[in-house]
């Protein structure tokens, strides 16, 4: 799972119930107050995430209300938290054994759960009332006869072993010669198609090998990174507006607060990195020539000439340089992306003149 994977952990580091801002309101809860959610299964508790991303519903002349929680934390990983598998039936999906149960009915109590034995008498007075039999199609009733088949059983497994794509000829880890031809090279990032999945981000990270900036949850969006940074070279920014989506209606599942009853609102995602300027400003301000331009264009910053004074920090327009805090390695020297161009001991750098990009393809030649 995505929390023993400590870049993909520190993407959604706590648990969060998102919910909309009249839910909130009617229940007194504040963002990023701990909730405790209770069903006919159990009960785990969350941050709350308070978003107009979820919209009440009208159904028949009453106002319903949904929450969402990620399948994402246990007891187990370098972040941890309440199971939200712990509120739906047991639900194993055929082929892979994934969960499939993805909805339930449930109560949404503010403040933390109880421990211990007082768990016990809090949640039979918040279990919600009625509902279908917590049991799957297939699962035999409790001393009753045996059902079905089991599912996990079946014979039709799929070839663990097969592989998806084609390696470095796949059009996003093919080989180039960009390096060879003296063609200047830059990012190219068209956000009208970037769905915010944040896998450049991780691509960067994993590809460079550096470390995770910690596991903090800021309950702002879903954007957990915040900036651009020493150790977070590539920053996929969540920008909410009041606007519609292209030919959006949001009057249906939405209490409106137009006289129209429309309530637009979208997500708009920028993947954002250094610009390697062509006038650059970190470049000119550096005093001890650690700062170079390679033979792709590209503006790099030589660690170990380095002294760490900050000037390139305050020079540039873009917050895209920092100086890496303690305890990092190297702490102190000034860092960001170096477009897969590094000293030739390192392996971005290596891997660039032997013609490789990172996976998600992040080299364009400017022509």
């Amino acid at each position: 799972m995505s929390r023993f994977l400590s870049h993909l952990a520190e993407l959604q580091p706590e648990l969060f119930a998102e919910m909309s801002p009249e839910l909130a309101r009617e229940l007194k809860i504040n963002n990023g107050e701990y909730v405790s959610i209770v069903s006919l299964r159990g009960g785990i508790e969350a941050r709350a995430l308070v978003s107009r991303r979820m919209r009440p519903m009208q159904l028949d002349g009453k106002t319903v209300h949904q929450i969402a929680m990620p399948f994402h934390f246990g007891s187990a990983g370098p972040v941890q938290g309440g199971a939200t598998n712990d509120l739906v039936p047991i639900s194993g999906e055929p082929n892979v054994t994934i969960m499939e149960a993805k909805a339930c009915g449930v109560n949404i109590i503010p403040g933390r759960l109880p421990r211990g034995a007082a768990y016990k008498d809090w949640i039979k007075n918040y279990v919600p009332e009625g509902g279908p039999p917590n049991l799957h199609p297939e699962q035999p009733p409790p001393n009753g006869p045996a059902g079905r088949a089991r599912w996990w059983a079946r014979s039709t497994w799929k070839n663990r072993f097969t592989m998806i794509g084609e390696g470095i000829q796949s059009t996003n880890q093919r080989r180039h010669s960009y390096v060879e031809e003296g063609a200047t090279v830059g990012f190219f990032t068209d956000p009208t198609v970037c769905i915010g999945c944040k896998a450049c981000e991780v691509a960067c990270k994993e590809w460079n090998q550096y470390l995770d900036d910690g596991y903090v949850w800021t309950g702002n969006s879903y954007d957990n990174t915040g900036h651009l940074g020493a150790s977070t070279w590539r920053h996929v920014l969540f920008l909410e507006q009041d606007l519609p989506k292209g030919n959006q209606i949001t009057g249906p599942v939405s209490l409106g607060n137009g006289d129209d009853g429309e309530d637009p609102f979208r997500w708009v995602f920028l993947s954002d990195v250094c610009k390697h300027c062509e006038e650059a400003g970190c470049l000119e301000a550096c005093p001890t020539g650690s700062i170079v331009r390679t033979e792709v264009g590209s503006v790099l910053v030589q660690n170990d000439v380095c002294n760490g004074c900050g000037y390139c920090v305050v020079s540039c327009p873009f917050g895209v340089i920092d100086r890496r805090p303690e305890p990092l390695p190297d702490a102190g020297g000034a860092f960001k992306c170096t477009l897969l161009l590094r000293p030739p001991e390192e392996r971005a750098y290596s891997s660039l003149r032997q013609g490789l990009s990172n996976g998600v393809n992040c080299l364009w030649p400017a022509r």
